[in-house]
């Protein structure tokens, strides 16, 4: 989830706010850095005095900012009563300040009243200058964390992205993006019938004249949940296997290339469950790595993947596509997959699912 996030915020232009709770969590973020999630200058938010992580000393303050890598703007808050002693340790080691009522809710360490957001920022205002430091105004702060060329090239890449929606996206497909804002997803998808063709086997992928193809077990699991970008954790593709479902894979030099899942009980697509017979076989969550794409990768696995499966005496396949997702429509058709049949779900906020079938090509 955090990695699918930093991806989303990263194309998005946002500068992430990185709360840092001990040693550990600075040490993820340079694992995201170096997966090229994060892109400098990095902005941390040190938070100290929460009972699970690091206690609130000057000790473990300065741990943690020699820990930071190079190019980070740094600031510091206290959990409760420890935060104007963590923010004036901030102020006189120079970094910045994180105060307000989401941290402490009283003005006093007696915590005889309460506190308002005003009187905490205007209280270590007066501790900085009393201690020679001005504070940044919010245009010299934006300036600091993210120079105005970045914001433009942010500002550019972001009308592409909508450019390209608009044009290669329906008016429909827009005004269904916008109502999944308010929680009303319609999904529209293609239920496909992939085509064994034993005849005609693809060519092999230039580079992969010494590969491995088999069925995965748990040492791939393991190296699977750890791709970036994927959502599925360890513990879920688990799971799956342990539910019978199985993954083929190609490895090139040990390293996992490609793989696609199967589920030989049933096919499970957007809250649609339709139980499958001895002789078919439901494919879904095919993925090729970064590294291997526009190798010709996807059929030349999609073609072992039936043989596979043949040997199991499945000989009727199923895949679904969405209806938007043109690219992949047109992949399938190419591979000589057929349209079997065109559903309708409606996902009402997280609480009322509706399937509908739109048409079935078959009649």
């Amino acid at each position: 989830m955090i990695q699918k996030l930093a991806k989303k915020m990263l194309e998005s232009g946002i500068k992430p706010e990185l709360e840092a709770f001990d040693l550990g969590m600075i040490n993820y973020a340079k694992y995201l850095i170096r997966k090229g999630l994060l892109k400098p200058p990095y902005y941390f938010n040190l938070i100290l005095g929460n009972i699970a992580c690091a206690q609130p000393n000057m000790l473990n303050l300065g741990l943690m900012v020699n820990e930071l890598p190079e190019n980070s703007l740094w600031s510091v808050g206290g959990i409760g009563d420890w935060q104007l002693q963590m923010n004036a340790m901030a102020i006189v080691s120079g970094g910045g300040v994180r105060v307000g009522l989401e941290d402490n809710i009283y003005f006093d360490q007696e915590r005889s009243r309460l506190a308002l957001n005003r009187e905490l920022v205007e209280r270590i205002l007066l501790v900085a200058k009393a201690l020679g430091r001005e504070p940044y105004s919010h245009k010299e702060a934006r300036e600091i964390l993210c120079k105005r060329r970045r914001m433009m090239k942010h500002t550019i890449i972001y009308f592409k992205h909508l450019w390209s929606k608009a044009r290669h996206s329906s008016l429909l497909r827009l005004f269904f993006d916008g109502l999944a804002r308010l929680e009303v997803r319609i999904a529209p998808y293609y239920l496909f019938q992939e085509i064994i063709s034993p005849e005609n086997p693809p060519k092999r992928p230039s580079g992969f004249e010494d590969y491995e193809m088999s069925f995965w077990g748990l040492e791939e699991i393991k190296q699977m949940a750890l791709i970036p970008v994927r959502k599925f954790s360890e513990e879920f593709l688990v799971q799956r296997l342990k539910d019978g479902q199985k993954c083929i894979g190609l490895k090139k030099d040990n390293e996992l290339a490609a793989f696609s899942w199967c589920n030989l009980k049933e096919i499970s697509v957007k809250w649609n469950l339709f139980p499958l017979k001895k002789d078919e076989a439901y494919l879904f969550d095919a993925y090729t790595l970064l590294d291997y794409r526009g190798k010709g990768i996807a059929p030349f696995l999609s073609f072992h993947l039936y043989k596979e499966l043949q040997k199991l005496g499945r000989t009727k396949l199923y895949s679904y596509s969405d209806y938007f997702n043109t690219s992949a429509v047109r992949f399938k058709q190419k591979l000589g997959a057929k349209k079997i049949k065109l559903f309708l779900v409606i996902d009402l906020f997280g609480k009322w699912y509706f399937s509908f079938l739109l048409k079935n090509f078959q009649n």
